[in-house]
């Protein structure tokens, strides 16, 4: 679940997919999830840096060297890669990966603890070089201990 606003504009979202159906609430409105938005959900949850710490799908993952101060490591997972920056404190500090919008770098910082894992609250995006996003989160919730048949129930 998602509930963002960009200047005078809220908008809440959730989202259900468990990897073959899949379906979005926007502002109370239900509707099942297309091939396309499948395709990109999938990317989105590879990019996700808890579900890369993680290791979901089982990916591949190599050492890739140095970048500046930082140590990077390649994930790769099918036809999609991502590169993780991790500086010397052991922080993610940068994703870069190419997607469905084109070639996209996360910036992380203010890391803060949720649910005894650290999560960043300040996130930056660049998309093709240009600046896309600039965001700080105000508040996250974890859920540690979900229940898929209840999250596959459609309200």
């Amino acid at each position: 679940d998602t509930k963002y606003s960009l200047g005078k504009k809220a908008q809440e979202t959730s989202t259900f997919f468990d990897g073959t159906t899949g379906w979005q609430i926007t502002n109370g409105s239900l509707a099942e999830m297309n091939e396309a938005q499948k395709k990109s959900v999938r990317e989105m949850i590879f990019h996700e840096l808890p579900n890369l710490l993680g290791l979901i799908g089982s990916p591949t993952v190599s050492y890739q060297g140095k970048s500046g101060e930082n140590d990077v490591l390649i994930f790769g997972l099918g036809d999609q890669s991502v590169r993780l920056h991790i500086d010397s404190t052991g922080q993610a500090v940068k994703l870069a990966y190419h997607g469905t919008m084109g070639d996209i770098e996360e910036t992380l910082s203010d890391y803060r603890e949720i649910g005894g894992v650290k999560m960043p609250y300040r996130l930056s995006l660049t998309r093709n070089g240009q600046q896309y996003l600039d965001a700080q989160i105000t508040e996250a919730k974890a859920n540690t201990n979900p229940s898929l048949e209840r999250l596959a129930q459609k309200p």
